[in-house]
């Protein structure tokens, strides 16, 4: 729910106004992850920072995320570096959001994936593509194939 007063005035960001008016507002105590925007009624929830952006807490707004290749910051992130890309995704870094996996059969993407494409598949496993990868049973000893 937004907050504006009579006069038509949002409530700030970084601030709330649980009762309609900015004459009554309220500074924002929200954990990290989450946000005042402008406008907000909830002081102490907030709103969950999204996808690319981190949110420090308290009357801090989102900032840009600045990961490094193979991260990304989900929703709710509370530092610029983000977290690793999971396997099965591929992360460009900085505010970009991760990108499901293009892999052809025979590749996969790890965590931590740049490419869209992924990478050979491992030795000793099965990778039909799109990401996934399953481990074979264990390999032959040299005596079995002898």
């Amino acid at each position: 729910a937004s907050s504006v007063s009579p006069a038509g005035v949002p409530c700030p960001r970084g601030f709330a106004c649980p009762r309609g008016g900015s004459f009554d507002k309220v500074e924002c105590t929200v954990p990290k992850g989450r946000f005042c925007p402008e406008g907000g009624t909830n002081a102490y929830e907030g709103t969950i920072c999204t996808v690319g952006f981190y949110c420090e807490g308290n009357r801090a707004f989102q900032k840009p995320c600045t990961a490094q290749p193979g991260f990304f910051c989900p929703a709710g992130s509370s530092t610029a570096a983000g977290v690793e890309c999971p396997q099965g995704f591929a992360c460009s870094g900085g505010s970009a959001d991760k990108m499901v996996c293009q892999a052809a059969g025979g590749f996969y993407c790890p965590p931590g994936g740049l490419s869209l494409a992924g990478v050979l598949c491992p030795m000793g496993s099965f990778c039909a593509g799109m990401g996934a990868v399953e481990t074979a049973g264990a390999s032959p000893t040299d005596e079995e194939l002898t």
